[in-house]
């Protein structure tokens, strides 16, 4: 891993330490294939050594809330959800309201959410609260 990244790898390390207390939700951002492979295999490799029940989504999961309630509850009620491919959700406004609702009650719950996306908070094209909840947690590039 890059030197530039040990920072988001302890992010993450000591968000997975206090799930839902500590940076929620994590934001992690940035288009370095390689090096979001290796934040990916870190998030993972973690939850596993903690045995966190984990959902992940990615971008096109992401805009499957829409038709389907099962996946939303499933979201709401594991330890960890990870998104992945934030982006995708951009210009769809039904499943970013759904989305919304989701990290407000995993907030509320003190339940952990670790999002990755291409673009950081403020660049993506989403309602204004969503970007809002976003950036109450912490951020991260990956370089």
């Amino acid at each position: 891993m890059k030197e530039e990244n040990k920072f988001a790898k302890s992010a993450i390390i000591a968000t997975l330490e206090k799930l839902g207390t500590l940076y929620n939700p994590l934001y992690l951002y940035g288009n370095n294939g390689e090096e979001k492979e290796k934040i990916i295999n870190t998030i993972l490799i973690e939850t596993t050594k903690n045995s966190t029940p984990i959902k992940t989504l990615t971008g096109e999961e992401m805009l499957k809330i829409i038709e389907h309630s099962t996946i939303e509850k499933e979201c709401i009620d594991c330890d960890l959800l990870f998104l992945n491919g934030f982006e995708k959700v951009e210009k769809n406004t039904e499943a970013q309201r759904r989305l919304l609702y989701i990290l407000n009650t995993r907030i509320k719950n003190e339940k952990q959410i670790i999002i990755y996306a291409s673009k950081e908070p403020n660049e993506l094209v989403i309602d204004n609260r969503l970007k809002n909840r976003l950036t109450w947690g912490l951020q991260s590039e990956i370089k």
